[in-house]
């Protein structure tokens, strides 16, 4: 018997040697061995380094990463990139010293410790995880009222957790300000982008006489995303069409989607596709009502297109109220159809003038060179603030 647990932690030892050899850091990325460069660490998904994404892009956070390392570049830092969550990979850096460390996750978190005095910078891609747990779980609830069934938690506590934000000096956060008030870290708001497909012309949209065509465009995490509540106010309505994209098969099976003429779910779709084109020029709204976001991508591709936005409340859009985005104060259903109710009296040619306001905003505001500017900004403030709290610190000493 104590052979086999000696032979079976040699087993064990060895696995995780194998594992560490194929960990995902990359290090010394823009090094200059000529000059005392200032060493950060960022954190991120990163499939940019490890895949090809050339072809059928689905995130726009593979591209964000990517001029997010350039600005670092710009910026003469010295660069390692960790994966968010392969613990492992932390092993050949931990007791590596860095002046910034950037990203998030419980390697964010974990590399934090082992560097306490580096500046570390929280990049926050969702609501605080205590507000989207309460908000999850109200949608739950919701769901289990009206259907008898229990289902679990898809997106809360997968990235963020409450002690993530203990040890941290600022905050780049792409949802609402207000839920970072009177905190004890500094907080930097900026904004996403969204895709664009190149065949898209603006002026082929249709100013649709027939029924008002809604767009969910969503992944994973449907009662999260409020979708199990939209099939429940559209099978009782002929007059208006729900178009689904991007629900997944598990979500498919909790929701059991009605057999509707006016509810069609049209898997996943490919946003450099001409069957997209044809989806956002008959759309003439994107509907999310998701209990938590931090600016959804899916939407910003949407109005990169000229489509309408309806979200919830509190989800990263609050600022573009009215304007550009309608926003819904409520989930419940009835909530959901009175409000459908008042849009459908909107003028067909007023609604193709918003589309065209909502197309010039969105190409102006949520484009890869306006993420770039914004980021560079920040972190200039950043650097810029960092350094003169360590000089006054040490003029204090």
């Amino acid at each position: 018997m104590a052979r086999i647990l000696v032979n079976f932690k040699k087993l064990v030892k060895n696995y995780i040697k194998k594992k560490v050899k194929n960990y995902k850091v990359i290090q010394n990325i823009n090094l200059d061995v000529t000059q005392n460069q200032k060493k950060i660490l960022f954190i991120y998904l990163n499939q940019t380094l490890y895949q090809n994404i050339s072809k059928n892009l689905a995130h726009t956070n593979y591209l964000e990463s990517s001029i997010m390392i350039k600005v670092l570049i710009e910026n003469n830092f010295c660069i390692d990139i960790l994966k968010v969550n392969d613990m492992l990979s932390i092993q050949p850096i931990k007791n590596k010293k860095y002046d910034y460390i950037l990203g998030f996750g419980d390697n964010f978190y974990e590399m934090g410790k082992f560097n306490m005095e580096a500046k570390k910078i929280l990049y926050l891609t969702e609501n605080p995880p205590e507000i989207s747990l309460k908000k999850e779980l109200e949608r739950l609830k919701y769901f289990q009222q009206r259907k008898g069934i229990k289902s679990s938690l898809t997106r809360s506590g997968q990235f963020y957790k409450e002690k993530h934000f203990t040890n941290i000096d600022y905050c780049i956060t792409l949802g609402e300000e207000k839920f970072h008030e009177y905190k004890h870290y500094k907080t930097y708001r900026m904004l996403p982008t969204g895709l664009y497909n190149e065949n898209f012309n603006i002026k082929n949209i249709k100013n649709t006489r027939g029924k008002p065509n809604y767009l969910w465009f969503g992944s994973n995490g449907a009662i999260h995303k409020g979708l199990d509540i939209l099939l429940d106010v559209f099978k009782d309505r002929g007059d208006i069409n729900l178009y689904i994209a991007g629900l997944n098969k598990k979500d498919e099976k909790i929701l059991k989607i009605p057999r509707r003429n006016n509810i069609q779910n049209l898997g996943f779709l490919k946003v450099n596709s001409y069957e997209f084109i044809d989806t956002i020029n008959k759309c003439d709204y994107v509907i999310l009502p998701s209990c938590s976001e931090a600016t959804s991508t899916s939407v910003l591709t949407c109005m990169r297109h000229g489509v309408i936005p309806i979200v919830q409340n509190d989800i990263g859009f609050n600022h573009m109220r009215d304007e550009y985005v309608y926003i819904l104060d409520e989930f419940s259903i009835e909530y959901i159809n009175n409000f459908l109710n008042d849009l459908i009296k909107i003028d067909k040619n007023k609604i193709l003038e918003k589309r065209l306001k909502i197309y010039e905003f969105a190409n102006y505001k949520f484009t890869l060179g306006c993420f770039k500017k914004n980021f560079n900004n920040i972190i200039n403030k950043i650097v810029s603030e960092a350094s003169g709290n360590r000089k006054e610190s040490k003029h204090d000493k």
